[in-house]
């Protein structure tokens, strides 16, 4: 049972470093089929809404033009029966227009939890996240 969770944290830690500009790999190797994120991932939309890997993959595609030089740093990780939850940290500097706002040059970093829960395939089934989205939106002029 140890290795299965090493390999759980594994596949979390790989997730989150999609979003790292200079890791590359394939999300349909860590996503189950009808995968769902549960979050709110933009600013324009009302309150926690569930996103679909595709949702997923344009938000990521979206984040890496406005955030070229992204780095995730996993500060810890534990995990429980199919599930995972990991808190990390994304530092930025803002190159690219995000939400409507055209790039600043600000270096900005916040932190975030996500759990995981993983499917019988190995594959992360879905996702609860919860991150510091104020930080992010205060140095953008999104937020007051």
């Amino acid at each position: 049972m140890g290795d299965v969770m090493e390999e759980q944290k594994a596949v979390s830690r790989k997730s989150l470093c999609w979003w790292d500009s200079n890791f590359q790999t394939d999300p349909d190797r860590l996503f189950a089929p009808g995968y769902i994120n549960r979050q709110e991932p933009i600013a324009a939309t009302d309150g926690e809404r569930d996103v679909t890997l595709d949702e997923l993959k344009t938000i990521v595609a979206e984040h890496h033009r406005a955030f070229p030089g992204t780095k995730v740093q996993i500060v810890m990780q534990l995990e429980e029966n199919n599930r995972v939850a990991t808190h990390w940290t994304f530092s930025v500097v803002h190159q690219g227009v995000y939400e409507g706002v055209p790039p600043t040059g600000k270096a900005i970093a916040w932190a975030g939890i996500s759990i995981d829960e993983f499917g019988a395939d190995g594959k992360i089934a879905q996702s609860w996240v919860v991150w510091d989205k104020f930080t992010l939106f205060r140095a953008l002029g999104l937020a007051g």
